[in-house]
């Protein structure tokens, strides 16, 4: 199985699905710190690393 590729398809099909609204201007409370996110995103990879079942053969 291709995941990058559904992946993709499923980011595709949810931009197609919000462009289908008017455009607002989003609150600042959902705002992400680009940053903030990379960080949180390595610390889970880290956690995830070597842990049964994840990639598990």
């Amino acid at each position: 199985m291709e995941l990058k590729r559904w992946l993709e398809r499923g980011v595709d099909a949810f931009e197609a699905w919000a462009a289908s609204y008017e455009e607002y201007a989003a609150h600042p409370a959902t705002a992400v710190d680009e940053g903030a996110c990379a960080a949180a995103f390595d610390e889970l990879l880290s956690r995830l690393h070597g842990s049964y079942p994840f990639f598990h053969p």
